[in-house]
């Protein structure tokens, strides 16, 4: 139903990001309700809006899930290997980590298990680093925090103590 509505949409007067979005809802709508081809075609059409921005990162995965719908291995890879290219250029590592997982189905499904498992092995490897950069980034923090309240108990003791010897 909602790929219907979705495909009612007048898009002349919407901005790029609007059409964007738009697109890329119907093609999910679509993969969803096992649409593939027409998924593929909203996917390609929002994909030319934007080139290679921020927003290609969150069109990649559903591209690539409606590409192994296709059996379209060869292209599915290509596009994991610029979205990984791409996501290492830009340091996003959740982009490199949802492109690994993706790319160790792809190898998966063309028969390709030692591939799989190594690039399996790259994507923990790149969500091992975020939550170690998530982990001492919370414990530099409160590092600080624990610094600043240590520093104002210092303080308070010794205003008391000026305010007794006087």
């Amino acid at each position: 139903k909602a790929e219907i509505v979705l495909s009612r949409i007048y898009y002349a007067d919407l901005s790029d990001s609007l059409v964007y979005l738009s697109r890329y809802k119907t093609a999910l709508a679509s993969y969803l309700n096992s649409n593939f081809g027409e998924a593929e075609s909203q996917v390609i059409q929002a994909k030319s809006l934007i080139g290679d921005t921020n927003l290609v990162y969150n069109m990649y995965p559903l591209y690539v899930l409606i590409l192994n719908e296709n059996k379209k291995y060869a292209e599915a890879k290509d596009n994991l290997f610029h979205a990984i290219k791409l996501s290492d250029s830009t340091g996003y590592k959740q982009g490199q980590f949802s492109a690994y997982q993706l790319l160790s189905d792809v190898y998966k499904a063309t028969n390709e298990s030692d591939k799989a498992v190594t690039t399996l092995q790259k994507a923990y490897s790149v969500k091992d680093s975020m939550i170690n950069e998530r982990t001492e980034s919370k414990i530099a923090e409160l590092e600080t925090v624990y610094q600043t309240e240590k520093k104002e108990q210092q303080l308070k003791l010794q205003k008391a103590e000026i305010t007794k010897k006087n």
